[in-house]
Formats: C-alpha cells, sequence, structure tokens
C-alpha cells in the first residue's frame, strides 16, 4: 500500500509498546507492510521517555505489561495534557470490563489478542485516517477564525481611511453650496482642490485593494521591458517630490546617469512610490530622505533612507503582510498595503527587499534587482503568486 492513502507530508511514524519481542515482530512486521516507519518500547515507561524524542502518528500498546502496563500508560500519556496520538491498545482481556477500562483510560480503538493481520492493519489505517481529518477540520477551523479576524479588520481600517477624505468632501461641498456664488473664484479653487484631493486619496486606496485583490488571487502579471532605470526612478521621485504637502527633503543620486535593465515599469513604479511614500509618511516634517541608485556587479540596488520613527523589532517579520502595521504606527494614515504590494511586486522580479532599522533614528529599505533578466525569457514571463495576509 502507498503512502498516497494518506494525506501525510511523510511517512507516518507508529510507536509499537509490548514487552514481548515476537508481538513487537508480528507489529513491526504489518505495520511496515503498510509502508509505515516503526519504533519500539518493551514498556509504558519506556515508551514515555521514547516520547520526548519522537512524535509518533500512533501508538501500538499492549495492555499487560510489567513497569508500566497499557492503562497506566495512558492514563500518564493524556495527563501531560500535550497534543496525544491515536493509541490502539491491545489486550488478551477478551471482556466487556476491560474494553471499557481502555476507553476510560484514553485509548482510541482496542483489538483483542491473538493479533490478526488484517484486523490490526484496517483498525491503524482507520486511525491514520481520522487523525489526519481531524487536523484537517482544526486547521480549517483556524484558518476560518483567521480569515474572519482579517475581514472584520480590514473593514475597520478601510472605514477609518475612507473617513478623512470624505469627511473632507462632505464639508468642502456644503460651504460651495452655501457661500459657493459670493467667494471668489480663488477661494472656490481651494475648497475644489480639497475635493479633489481627497477623491484622489479614496481612488489611490482603492487601487491598493484592487492590487491586493490581483495579488491574492494570482493574477499580479510581471511584463517586463527594457527601461533606463535611472530615468524610471528619477521620475517617480519627482512626481513624489511634487505632490508631497508636509515639505520632505527627497535626496535623488545615482552613481550613473543611465542605466538599461529589463523590469516591469508598473511594478516598478509600486515598488519605489510605496518604499519613498513609506519613508514620507513615518519622518518628521521637512526631514531629509535620501533615494539612491547604484550598479553593483550584475545588480541595480535601490535604497530608501529616512530618520523617521523606525521599526520595532517585534513588527519586522510581519513588515511585508497585507494590512499589518507597525506598533509604533499610532494614528498615522495607512492601512498596511504599501509594504506587501511593493514587496510582491519585488518577488515578481526576482529580488529582494532588505531592511536596516533602529526606533527613533530610520529606517533604510534596500530593493536588489537582478541585471540578468530578458525580455522573452520564461522566468520573466507571467510571473503571478498570491499575496500573503496578515
Amino acid at each position: 500500500m502507498t503512502n498516497d492513502t494518506y494525506p501525510y507530508p511523510n511517512t507516518p511514524l507508529i510507536l509499537a509498546v509490548d514487552d514481548d519481542p515476537s508481538t513487537r515482530k508480528i507489529l513491526r512486521r504489518e505495520m511496515e507492510r503498510e509502508g509505515y516507519q516503526v519504533c519500539e518500547a518493551n514498556d509504558g515507561k519506556a515508551a514515555l521517555e521514547m516520547l520526548a524524542t519522537q512524535t509518533p502518528d500512533a501508538i501500538l500498546v499492549d495492555a499487560l505489561m510489567p513497569e508500566m502496563d497499557g492503562f497506566a500508560f495512558c492514563e500518564t500519556l493524556h495527563a501531560r495534557g500535550n497534543s496525544v496520538p491515536p493509541v490502539l491498545m491491545i489486550t488478551s482481556l477478551d471482556s466487556e470490563a476491560s474494553a471499557e477500562r481502555a476507553f476510560a483510560v484514553g485509548a482510541t480503538d482496542y483489538i483483542t489478542k491473538p493479533i490478526r493481520p488484517v484486523v490490526l492493519r484496517h483498525r491503524v489505517r482507520r486511525l491514520l485516517k481520522e487523525k489526519a481529518a481531524a487536523l484537517q477540520l482544526r486547521s480549517t477551523l483556524k484558518r476560518e477564525r483567521e480569515l474572519s479576524e482579517l475581514r472584520s479588520r480590514i473593514i475597520d481600517i478601510v472605514s477609518h481611511e475612507f473617513r478623512t477624505p470624505l469627511s473632507v468632501v462632505l464639508f468642502s461641498n456644503s460651504l460651495l453650496e452655501r457661500y459657493g456664488s459670493t467667494w471668489p473664484e480663488n477661494k472656490c479653487k481651494i475648497h475644489y482642490n480639497r475635493i479633489n484631493a481627497a477623491i484622489e486619496q479614496m481612488e489611490a486606496l482603492l487601487v491598493d485593494i484592487a492590487l491586493v485583490g490581483e495579488a491574492d488571487a494570482g493574477k499580479l502579471n510581471f511584463r517586463p521591458t527594457r527601461l533606463d532605470l535611472v530615468r524610471c526612478c528619477c521620475t517617480i521621485v519627482e512626481r513624489m517630490q511634487r505632490m508631497d504637502d508636509r515639505g520632505a527633503d527627497i535626496q535623488w543620486s545615482s552613481d550613473r546617469d543611465r542605466l538599461e535593465a529589463v523590469a516591469d515599469e508598473k511594478l516598478l513604479r509600486y515598488i519605489v512610490t510605496n518604499l519613498l511614500s513609506n519613508a514620507m509618511k513615518y519622518s518628521p516634517q521637512g526631514s531629509p530622505i535620501q533615494v539612491s541608485l547604484d550598479c553593483r556587479d550584475d545588480r541595480a540596488i535601490v535604497a530608501v533612507r529616512d530618520r523617521g520613527i523606525g521599526i520595532p523589532m517585534e513588527d519586522r517579520s510581519r513588515l511585508f503582510e497585507a494590512f499589518h502595521r507597525g506598533s509604533n504606527a499610532g494614528a498615522l494614515p495607512g492601512i498596511g498595503l504599501g509594504l506587501a504590494i511593493a514587496k510582491r511586486s519585488m518577488d515578481l522580479h526576482g529580488g529582494e527587499i532588505a531592511i536596516e532599522s533602529e526606533v527613533g533614528s530610520g529606517t533604510t529599505f534596500t530593493a536588489v534587482f537582478p541585471l540578468n533578466l530578458t525580455v522573452g525569457d520564461r522566468a520573466t514571463e507571467d510571473r503571478r503568486s498570491p499575496l500573503k495576509t496578515a
């Protein structure tokens, strides 16, 4: 019988516990016939010691043994409170009382001696399938709880992020309705600009959410073309500088005037824009932000350095998860999508994003692009993969 019958990542391990070597030999033979691995112990005490280093998928234990019998073994095993594998009790006591006692101490099932191989194999097979089904059910329930919590958190975050721009639109619109006919054109224009900016903010939020949906469905496409990385990055930095209303001092530098590469221009924009936007958002007003592009061997390195609030160590393992925000972000705007989108876009290029940060001193994000991609390579066409969520 092949292992494909059982949904285990590796061959199931069976622990056979019996003081009789000939019985252990039978158990080993029949379990190996099923394709399982087998480890042995000669009594309950030895079996408990073995469990400190082994994690069997099922245990076959004799009811009557010296030192510690199968009943005491089961009681001790369940008293430990850890995850307990299914236990098949093997007993020569063919009575209702012994069966009740076996179930009372925690045995999952039992068979009687003399051992009938076909019955033994069938019972173990069933125990493994039931255990696998239980594990799958627990995993599914856990995932459902996580998804439910994530949905609630997304609704809270998105509702909060929409509230401010909607308030701006409603307030400016009410003022224009009431006083627009008497105000001078320049004053009306101020409120029209506020409305447009609020709408653009909401539109950007919806675009980010749509990108997460595409990535989660494996539909975030990778369409590489030949381009000049210096020109593209410089254009993005200049656009971000024009859009900035907090007076950030963005300092751009490159070790060359032109750097030809193969990349997806749209995804490149996501990467640089989100890294730079993050630096601007979490830095003091007017503080310097350095954006550099350097070429080293067959790699292009884009670094974004700020002197902002920094990222706590405990947040870094989840930094690129969708909808996760740093514990020190406080009331600063954002829904935790930018870095997740940047990371996924970089993954599609076959590159990586590294981080160095010190709380209170600043953060450096380094995006490393491979320069050995070529247009038309299978490795660079239609790369798609789901986005991890928090």
